[in-house]
Formats: structure tokens, sequence, C-alpha cells
């Protein structure tokens, strides 16, 4: 440039710089996102000359894309920084960004939502008695998540709230415990895990009771007993299943009370009781109670009798070995003819032991055709016994069941 007088004029130097101008790309690409339900989750993308932003999300595996819209819940979906909160129905979802300079659009690689495992522990089934304490156990990882158990008795078509703490331990915390009864068999059990707006359900879980146990049953029941005064009475019961006897006795044959006094009542908390019979005694009905885990059954109930002094010289008498048999002899006849039956009509199959020994005033001894056993020493020192009339069924004549008669010389 010149001046008015032509005289050329030069200005100060100056030096301007450029900055450095980076191409077009993508620098850092977004990382996958680890968080807890309801936590914010953010996705970065760096990107050199970029004139616009656009975050997408897929839900099929990258497959098919589509563009994060709502900015108010997806916060910079438009800016190279995205930030939400993490629901439970966006886990595993993919995100990236697409990314646009002057002259093109380039989209970032997708980055993964993985929300962490809010039940890390499941509850598995339970295997429990009667009676057991049955625990369902979770791990929960969010100390703010409102926890629920919940039950079902239809294989799962319905659930209800298990409300009764009381019984119900637990059942608004991680750890369900309870008493088995076996009317919850087969229930099926959840936790209901609530935080936010998401709720969670644990697996379903099932409690298996052992079968039911079954009542005792009695397959012999005590029978009347007929005994002779100051001897001893037992009545005793054959049952399968039980675990404890309880003998009792009722003189209404309505109420029941127990036999106590055990150093009496022998055997009074046994299958088999024993006592001393006397008359009073006989006004009384016995019966035994057996038990088990299933409750109790009752017996038949059994009377008790005392025999009656013998009327007349043939004294008969029964055991379930011998069946009826004449017992004793206490008459003084020299011929005596033996009955074939008893004053009930029974017929007399033997001769007991010593039935007749030491009889001095027989002489001759008729035995009715329905014996077929003489016993042991029945006739022995019948020292005047002349003639015996055998039956004619006469099987087994006993041990010494004739010794020292010494005036017998007939056998017909």
């Amino acid at each position: 440039m010149t001046n008015a007088e032509s005289e050329v004029l030069y200005s100060r130097a100056v030096t301007y710089s450029y900055g450095t101008v980076l191409p077009f790309g993508i620098a850092t690409q977004p990382s996958d996102a680890h968080v807890g339900l309801d936590a914010d989750a953010t996705f970065k993308v760096v990107a050199n000359s970029a004139l616009s932003y656009q975050w997408q999300y897929s839900k099929d595996g990258g497959e098919t894309w589509g563009n994060l819209k709502n900015g108010t819940y997806w916060r910079g979906n438009k800016t190279d920084t995205l930030t939400f909160v993490a629901a439970s129905r966006y886990d595993q979802y993919l995100f990236r960004c697409k990314v646009t300079g002057a002259t093109e659009s380039i989209v970032s690689a997708g980055a993964q939502l993985i929300i962490d495992t809010v039940i890390s522990k499941q509850p598995v089934d339970f295997d429990a008695a009667v009676g057991d304490t049955v625990t369902f156990s979770t791990t929960v990882n969010a100390s703010e998540a409102a926890l629920q158990w919940q039950y079902s008795k239809d294989e799962g078509a319905t659930w209800g709230n298990l409300t009764n703490g009381s019984f119900w331990k637990g059942n608004k915390s991680d750890t369900l415990t309870f008493t088995a009864a076996q009317k919850y068999a087969g229930y099926k059990f959840r936790l209901r895990v609530i935080i936010g707006s998401n709720t969670i359900y644990s697996d379903v879980v099932t409690l298996n009771m052992d079968a039911a146990p079954s009542l005792p049953v009695i397959t012999v029941q005590p029978q009347d007993q007929t005994v002779e005064s100051g001897a001893k009475a037992t009545f005793s019961v054959t049952a399968t299943g039980a675990t404890a006897y309880q003998w009792q006795y009722s003189s209404d044959g309505k109420t029941w009370k127990n036999l106590t006094n055990a150093s009496f009542w022998v055997g009074n908390t046994t299958n088999t009781l024993t006592f001393t019979a006397t008359e009073k005694y006989t006004v009384y009905q016995y019966r035994c109670q057996v038990t088990n885990a299933a409750g109790s059954v009752n017996s038949n109930a059994a009377s008790l009798a005392i025999k009656a002094e013998p009327a007349g010289p043939f004294i008969f008498d029964y055991d379930a070995a011998s069946g009826y048999y004449l017992k004793a002899y206490t008459g003084s006849d020299a011929k005596v003819v033996i009955p074939g039956t008893d004053e009930a009509g029974h017929a007399i199959t033997l001769i007991g032991e010593g039935a007749f020994k030491g009889n001095t005033t027989m002489t001759s001894v008729t035995i009715p055709d329905s014996v077929t056993e003489i016993g042991a020493s029945a006739f022995e020192n019948c020292t005047k016994l002349q003639t015996v009339t055998f039956s004619s069924s006469l099987e087994v004549i006993g041990k010494a069941a004739f010794k020292n008669c010494t005036a017998l010389t007939t056998g017909n």
C-alpha cells in the first residue's frame, strides 16, 4: 500500500494457524453396561468430526434396529452419551449410536445392557414329613425390593399371598419357614420381588410330603376271660403299625379310663395286660387303645368272669392246646362212668393229668368214646381200680397213667 507521497508502506507481519482437523470416524466404541435393576445405564461413544448423533436399539441380537425417540426416558438419545433407567424388559438389549458427519453417517458397534441378577440364589423343592420345619431360601440382590412369598394349590394356575406371618415365618423376606402339614402336600411356592415398576418372580418350588401315616390295624382282638378267683387274668391284642398301647377299663362300656397302676395292672402300656382276678373286677370291661403317629384306634371290649366253684364230682376245663377236658374227679363212687360232655355240652377229648390220682374208692371206670388221650398219671395210685373200659377213639396213654394200680386186672 502507498501513502500520499507515494511511499510504499508495509503492515506488521502476523501468523495464523488452523487447528488440526481429524478425519471423520468413531474413536471409542460404546461398552457393555452391567447395572442393577432400575439403576441408570449409560452408553457413550467418542467420534471425530461428528455433526449429529442418534442412538438405536435392537431386541433381537442385532438383526433389526430402531431409533430411540423418547428423549425424556432415553436421556441423551441424540448426543454422544445415552442414559436411561435399566428396566427388566430391556435386559440383554443391544444399543449403538448412528453418527453423522459432513458427508456421511456411520454406526458404532453394538453394546449390551446386562442387568445384574436380582435373585442370585433360587429356592429348591423341599421333601418333608408331618411336623418338619420347611425352609425355602433365596438371595435377593436389591435392598430396596419389596418381597412377598406366594402359594398355589392348583399347580400354579392361581397364586395367593402368604399373609399369616406367625405361621408363614419370613413371608415378606428372602427366606420362608413353616411347619409341614399334610394339607400342604403338593403346594407350589414362589417369591415375588417388586423393584420400582418391575416385578420379578423366583423359580416355582414344590413341597413334597412323605406319605401320610395310616392308623394302626388290630389283627387279633382281646378275648373274654374266665379264670378262678385269685388266678391271673390275661388280655392281649395284636396290631400292625402300632407304636404305643394303653389298656383301659369301663363299668358301662361308654366311659373309659386308663389303667395306670402298673404294679397291679402289669403290662398296662403294652399289648398284653395281666392282673390278679377277683370278683370285684368282673364288673368291668377291658380294651386296649393302640396308637401311632396317625392317631389311635380302640380294640373290642372284653370281659372277665370268675369260675364258679365245682358243683359236681367231675370238674371240666378248657385250654387252647387241649380243648375241653376232665380236670379232676372229686367223687367217691366205686363204679365211675365219665360223661362224654361237660355241663355246656362240649365233647371231652382228654382225661387230664392226675385227674383221678390217688383215688382209693373207685373199682371200675368207663371212659367215653369222645376221649382220645389219657394224660400222665391220670389214674396213678388208684389202688382199688380193677376194671377199665377204654374209649374206642383212644390214641394216647400218658406216662405213668396207671402206675401203682395194683388191683387192675381187666382193660376192655
